[in-house]
């Protein structure tokens, strides 16, 4: 299969989604498993949801807003600046994280970071103080 790099990526980003699908399955058929001490009955999975039903055309839109989704580019610190503050919705909750190096963290905004929606990266000086706000969502 001879795919070009744009297909590439968005290949591996919807491979790990999936993944991530079935790692939250198995968890949640781990805990319904030990609520019940055992072996619970667990139904297959809707035909809709296994064969892809009749919205398979949906999941071609989607995958094609993914693929158009582009990580935000940063610029290399100046040297009184420290970090990137990044913060993103994981769970319905707001994370902050701090990154000194811009190229591991270009990395990760390109991975989609699964299951996290990139909220703002702000640049700090020393002491944590916000220098500028580089990325904030349209809209």
């Amino acid at each position: 299969m001879d795919l070009s790099i744009e297909q590439r990526i968005e290949l591996d980003h919807l491979l790990l989604q999936r993944e991530a699908a079935y790692a939250r399955v198995h968890r949640a058929e781990a805990e319904i498993q030990k609520i019940f001490g055992g072996d619970y009955p667990l139904p297959p999975p809707p035909e809709e949801v296994a064969s892809g039903g009749k919205n398979s055309g949906g999941r071609k839109a989607a995958a094609k807003k993914v693929a158009r989704k582009v990580a935000p580019k940063l610029r290399p610190l100046d040297y009184d600046e420290i970090a990137y503050r990044v913060a993103f919705l994981q769970r319905g909750r707001t994370v902050q994280e701090d990154h000194v190096d811009r190229k591991a963290l270009q990395s990760l905004l390109k991975s989609g970071a699964a299951g996290r929606v990139l909220v703002s990266i702000d640049i700090l000086r020393s002491g944590g103080d916000v220098v500028e706000r580089v990325y904030e969502p349209e809209g």
